[in-house]
């Protein structure tokens, strides 16, 4: 994993570093971080989509993710991923949007 380290921030302001490797799971991050815009170059990505709390759960589950396939035991019967995180049915919508929208 490398050092490089990048900010996202929330739709309600709330800043997270997170490793860009991580980061990476996410498709659209890896794209606007390639990007020649203004994001691309300064490493902070605002999320105007997503929640603090919300957001927060997504990078748990990129960190879960990044770690468990470099170990290539992402998700087998004896490690299911729906184990891993307690989520709450009020929380469940809101999630399923942003995986969606940063398709992680």
């Amino acid at each position: 994993m490398g050092d490089e380290t990048i900010m996202l921030l929330s739709n309600d302001d709330r800043c997270y570093y997170v490793n860009r490797d991580v980061a990476s799971v996410s498709q659209v991050i890896t794209a606007r971080l390639e990007s020649d815009f203004k994001e691309g170059q300064s490493k902070e990505i605002h999320l105007e989509e997503i929640d603090g709390d919300t957001l927060e759960k997504c990078i748990e589950y990129m960190h879960y993710k990044f770690i468990n396939t470099q170990r290539k035991q992402y998700e087998t019967e004896e490690n299911p991923v729906d184990e891993q995180f307690d989520i709450e049915p009020e929380e469940a919508l809101s999630l399923l949007k942003a995986g969606i929208y940063l398709e992680c």
